[in-house]
């Protein structure tokens, strides 16, 4: 295993490459990620990783298992299959995802990855928002498994920096990820499906990215936000109807996220210290951000 201490001031800096793990010290390497694993016999890892804060580039391979997440950590995750099948899983869905195929994991709830053969893949973890609100909120996306330049020039480009002597404190590190974070945040556009069509869904998703725009703002209501988009609160509500939501429902989900990132970064506080986290993510009082991130689990 080649590892290097954390940059100096960073203990969530730092790469690791070569790393070979087999049994308990591999399920605690993925218990350190946030994952639980059960194996499904003699269990071997190999991986090599990038992390810089809430981003995260990884290619591992490792025998049959079963690996999930279970806590709610709001973030863009993306896996790109290399080599085997595995099935992706949430609560209400699941999905196959070839050697080629990519799928976007939900940014919140808990997802099951298992694989009855050995398999390889890379992982891409980046802070939330990359994506539209629409886009893998609670749900897998999957992606056209075909062959496409944006994704070979993806997977070279991650391939290329972990099979380099890359790390996160080497001057550049910092436009390298935000280049990566440019690369993921251009996948739903190879998302498998039809594609939005009629005015109402032009409207819908022109008010999701507006409510992702603004959700910080106490002052974004539905009527303020029909009046952005130059239309009536009666048309603005159809646009949503379509989709079993409303306006409001999804201000507030958007600032739930919004709330959810903030404690993320400030476990543990309390009083004074979570107001102000309310205030941030768009919220006047504690009690109306804790309604909203019940109401969204």
């Amino acid at each position: 295993m080649s590892t290097r201490p954390p940059a100096r001031g960073r203990r969530d800096s730092f790469a690791e490459r070569s790393l070979a793990l087999r049994d308990a010290a591999a399920v605690g390497w993925l218990q350190g990620r946030g994952l639980w694993c059960e194996p499904r016999g003699p269990f071997h890892l190999f991986a090599d990783r990038l992390v810089d804060g809430p981003f995260e580039l990884l290619r591992v391979w490792h025998t049959p298992a079963r690996i999930g997440r279970s806590a709610q950590h709001p973030s863009s995750g993306t896996v790109i299959q290399i080599d085997g099948a595995i099935v992706l899983s949430t609560a209400t869905e699941s999905v196959g995802l070839e050697p080629g195929g990519v799928a976007l994991l939900p940014s919140s709830g808990p997802w099951t990855l298992e694989g009855a053969v050995a398999s390889a893949r890379i992982e891409i973890r980046s802070r939330p928002g990359l994506w539209p609100p629409d886009v893998a909120r609670h749900r897998i996306e999957t992606l056209d498994a075909i062959s496409t330049p944006f994704r070979e020039v993806l997977v070279a480009t991650a391939i290329s920096a972990l099979s380099s002597s890359l790390r996160p404190e080497d001057a550049g590190f910092s436009a390298f990820r935000q280049a990566v974070e440019n690369l993921v945040a251009g996948l739903p556009a190879l998302r498998s499906g039809p594609t939005a069509t009629t005015p109402e869904e032009t409207l819908r998703r022109e008010a999701l990215q507006l409510i992702a725009k603004e959700a910080a703002d106490p002052d974004l209501t539905v009527a303020g936000l029909a009046d952005r988009l130059l239309v009536s609160d009666r048309h603005l509500h159809r646009a949503f109807a379509e989709h079993g939501a409303t306006p409001l429902a999804e201000i507030r989900a958007a600032r739930a996220d919004l709330a959810r990132q903030h404690l993320a970064l400030h476990p543990g506080r309390t009083g004074p210290d979570r107001l102000e986290i309310a205030r941030r993510s768009g919220f006047r009082t504690v009690r109306a951000m804790n309604e909203a991130l019940r109401a969204s689990r």
